[in-house]
């Protein structure tokens, strides 16, 4: 996976979410109708929908949803679809690293 950064490695402006992605998501917060589909699953958004952070503090429940390869937005997504969606790249790329991973040696038996 092209570009992939992972959910917690470095700061915001590093992993691509700084400014230039903010100021591109307010803009097209500021276009979108107040009922709008989830790029993903189709299903109806209310532009007002807010979801409960551990903190107690809440958020827009619509996340700016980019293309697998990072490369280009694809429209604002539920928050379930877009976690989903992440969950299930990062569990093939940490299945294609496991596959390539070497052992330091090859297998014997113990029955020799």
């Amino acid at each position: 996976m092209p570009g992939f950064a992972g959910a917690t490695k470095g700061t915001t402006t590093e992993r691509g979410y700084g400014t230039p992605h903010q100021r591109l998501r307010a803009a097209a917060y500021a276009r979108l109708p107040e009922y709008t589909p989830c790029a993903r699953c189709h299903r109806t958004m209310w532009k007002g929908e807010r979801e409960q952070l551990p903190s107690g503090a809440t958020r827009s429940a619509l996340h700016y949803d980019h293309n697998g390869a990072r490369t280009g937005y694809i429209g604002f997504s539920c928050a379930d679809c877009n976690r989903k969606h992440g969950a299930a790249q990062g569990g093939r790329e940490v299945a294609r690293r496991r596959a390539n991973r070497r052992h330091p040696r090859p297998w014997r038996s113990r029955n020799w």
